[in-house]
């Protein structure tokens, strides 16, 4: 009455292959989106003077701003992602230009470095230099 198992092979549902083309094609869309920016106020409304610096100078503000601190307090420098690429290319073309109200710092736009791959041992986190321990 029972039906017999299915064999192993047909047990396993198939996976589907992921085409990392298209991964690693959106991922330097994205870099291409995203800015480092530096020169910000320390206040906690760096965002704020982001978006309204940007909207003074003609710029469309960025959709994220993520602000850097260390040791919880606000070091002035922020990761700002834009949504088109002419909104980023505008962006970087401020560089260099003072802060209105912002106590004379000068905004610096910079873009981020696409990260890359890491191959072989890291000595600083263990991995084998060639050195043998004595």
């Amino acid at each position: 009455a029972d039906a017999p198992p299915p064999p192993a092979d047909e047990a396993a549902p198939k996976r589907r292959k992921v085409n990392t083309r298209y991964l690693q094609r959106d991922k330097k869309r994205k870099a291409k989106l995203k800015l480092f920016v530096s020169g910000l106020p320390f206040s906690s409304g760096a965002a704020e003077a982001l978006a309204g610096f940007c909207a003074a100078n003609g710029v469309a503000a960025p959709e994220r701003v993520a602000t850097l601190e260390k040791q919880g307090r606000k070091t002035g420098q922020a990761y700002a992602t834009f949504s088109t690429a002419e909104d980023a290319e505008a962006a970087l073309a401020l560089s260099g230009t003072k802060l209105p109200g912002g106590g004379g710092r000068w905004l610096d736009f910079k873009r981020v470095a696409e990260k890359t791959e890491r191959t072989g041992g890291d000595a600083a986190a263990g991995g084998d230099d060639g050195c043998a321990g004595a």
